[in-house]
């Protein structure tokens, strides 16, 4: 094998692990762009981030299904095989006290006008921050990203 020929190999190993990375940095600053396109709202001032994670899960997706041509499988997205077990009512328990906590420690007080804990405060945290936003970051590193850069 000639060194030209080992260049070539090694600039197209380059340039199929840069391009991912370089796309879905691009994806990133334009999800956080968005908020600011927009500007703010007072409808989304409940869901913090919202508009940012819903952008980097509606491109994250977009390109997913562009690439595997609607074969979203090839990325991994597959039917899940979670069944409800008692193991997630263990787990559930200490992390809505977290929740609780967060909400009643926050700076922003979450309780009602008349001084009552917020339930939708405390909803509000576990959907955007626990379920949500954390849907959208591995949908977009381990759907999209990581199995880009997987041979």
């Amino acid at each position: 094998m000639s060194s030209n020929d080992t260049d070539c190999k090694s600039r197209s190993q380059i340039s199929t692990l840069l391009l991912p990375l370089f796309v879905c940095a691009a994806i990133a600053l334009f999800a956080l762009a968005v908020p600011k396109i927009i500007g703010k709202s007072s409808i989304w001032i409940f869901l913090p981030g919202f508009i940012t994670e819903s952008t980097l899960l509606l491109c994250s997706l977009a390109l997913t299904t562009w690439l595997t041509k609607g074969h979203l499988s090839v990325f991994g997205f597959t039917r899940g095989s979670f069944r409800l077990s008692s193991r997630f009512f263990l787990w559930l328990l200490p992390m809505l006290s977290i929740a609780t906590l967060q909400v009643v420690l926050s700076p922003a007080g979450a309780t009602a006008s008349n001084g009552q804990l917020s339930i939708v405060a405390i909803a509000t945290v576990i959907f955007t921050i626990w379920i949500y936003v954390s849907l959208c970051e591995e949908i977009f590193t381990r759907g999209l990203l990581l199995s880009w850069l997987s041979p």
